[in-house]
């Protein structure tokens, strides 16, 4: 009687020449043909990938100084808008402009710390995307290396090139 796991591992083996052979035929014998456009495609998306990442990065690292900056900035003008109104009301023009910069101080800290996390959720997806494309680009390094192997090991041996 025969091994069952014998039997899945030899189905296994079988399917799995099937799929060379197809992919042999898919690229004339050439493995470096094989998913050659993907290969390409991929090198220039991770290659852009990183650019980008690069970039992004270095705007998150501004963009995390600016806000620094901003809040200091902030509180520095509500210090003195504070201090403009518990002086006395002589003062009142002076703490409505202060009020008024302590504001617009605020709206530019909020419009750059939302620039900052949508710039850190591109990173996110653009490193997503840079490990989808180096793992696409592993996949058909590998295969490329198993059509290499079964063109040298069964197409040539066999005697079917």
């Amino acid at each position: 009687m025969a091994d069952p796991h014998n039997e899945v591992s030899l189905q296994h083996c079988v399917i799995r020449t099937e799929h060379l052979f197809a992919w042999w035929q898919r690229c004339n014998g050439n493995p470096a043909l094989h998913r050659q456009q993907e290969h390409a495609s991929s090198n220039i998306i991770i290659n852009l990938c990183k650019i980008d990442i690069s970039f992004l990065e270095h705007k998150v690292e501004e963009g995390m100084r600016e806000c620094a900056d901003l809040l200091v900035k902030r509180s520095d003008t509500e210090a003195a808008w504070k201090l403009a109104l518990e002086e006395n009301n002589s003062y009142m023009i002076q703490s409505v402009a202060l009020g008024q910069k302590m504001q617009a101080a605020f709206g530019k800290y909020q419009h750059e710390y939302e620039l900052l996390i949508i710039n850190k959720g591109l990173i996110s997806r653009l490193n997503k995307q840079l490990a989808s494309d180096e793992m696409v680009l592993k996949e058909i390094e590998e295969e490329t290396k198993q059509l290499e192997w079964f063109g040298k090991t069964i197409i040539q041996c066999k005697g079917f090139a």
